[in-house]
């Protein structure tokens, strides 16, 4: 119940996002993932669920947030929660990587797609791909 209150606080509130980052908010969500992923009792998958959901909305259209999230190795926590049994963990975890990765990116933007931004000469000459997504973080 704690981390649906924080993910509530944090929800496009740029104050609360700062206000939880300086309490230390990444590392302890982190800490309690990890633990909970490689700890061999079972956890709930509504916790993980909503610990992940936590930490996207803690870090999405923040920088300094995602900076922070970089730091102790975030993807590398989220990658066993990829392959969970459970389809709402599986996808609370690709948001949080979602909202992670999407660094210095302005997520606000009116026109959904990014890649009409581009001239088809740029395209032919083949600026715009992305091969291997995640090569980075696994």
């Amino acid at each position: 119940m704690a981390a649906f209150v924080l993910a509530v606080i944090v929800d496009g509130q740029r104050l609360g996002q700062e206000v939880c980052i300086d309490a230390g908010l990444i590392n302890v969500c982190l800490k309690h993932l990890q633990e909970s992923i490689y700890n061999d009792a079972k956890t709930e998958p509504l916790f993980l669920q909503w610990m992940c959901l936590c930490l996207g909305k803690l870090w999405e259209d923040l920088t300094e947030a995602q900076v922070l999230g970089f730091q102790p190795d975030a993807p590398v926590i989220f990658r066993p929660l990829l392959s969970q049994s459970h389809p709402e963990v599986r996808a609370a975890s690709i948001f949080a990587l979602g909202t992670l990765l999407d660094f210095g990116f302005d997520t606000s933007r009116d026109d959904i797609g990014g890649v009409e931004d581009y001239d088809d000469e740029e395209k032919n000459e083949g600026r715009i791909h992305n091969e291997e997504p995640f090569k980075c973080c696994f």
